[in-house]
């Protein structure tokens, strides 16, 4: 994959996510769903917080910043630490955004993506894919963690949301 093709894939994933969110009243995009009584907003503020993340570790990055994932108070050491972290991590996010309004998460959903999708277009391909351009990534392209948290997060969620409605 190269530059325009991960930003192919990026606006490809946030349009799907558009479409399925058209098809949806305010009421569906409020009312428990997925696990732990998350709703579609809580599945978009999540989504829009790792994008937030993701942008803070690549400008701190390309300024020469030494990383640590994830947030204060939600880091790990060895990567046997890592799941646990995140899934604590997910956790205080939900209820960090619980009481958010539904037109204050979508605001914040389509000025994110715009902002994460800016971003990787002024970055040059050697940030995003040498695996050995940012020591904290410890071999890992940013490839790997801008996918991660855009196209296969939003393609990870919506699937899990359509699949929830689906069974309502």
């Amino acid at each position: 994959m190269n530059k325009q093709e991960l930003l192919d894939e990026i606006e490809r994933a946030h349009q799907d996510m558009v479409r399925f969110l058209a098809a949806l009243s305010d009421d569906e995009k409020t009312a428990p769903l997925l696990n732990e009584g998350w709703s579609v907003k809580d599945s978009l503020a999540h989504l829009v917080d790792w994008e937030k993340m993701t942008l803070d570790w690549l400008t701190r990055s390309l300024r020469g910043e030494q990383v640590k994932r994830f947030v204060e108070g939600f880091q790990y050491d060895s990567e046997a630490e890592r799941e646990a972290v995140m899934e604590k991590l997910n956790t205080h996010l939900f209820e960090h955004n619980k009481n958010r309004s539904l037109d204050d998460v979508l605001r914040d959903f389509r000025a994110t993506h715009r902002a994460i999708f800016d971003f990787v277009a002024q970055m040059n391909e050697n940030d995003i894919f040498d695996p050995n351009r940012f020591a904290w990534r410890n071999g890992s392209p940013a490839f790997d963690m801008i996918a991660g948290n855009t196209f296969e997060h939003y393609d990870e969620h919506r699937q899990w949301m359509s699949e929830a409605q689906q069974n309502l």
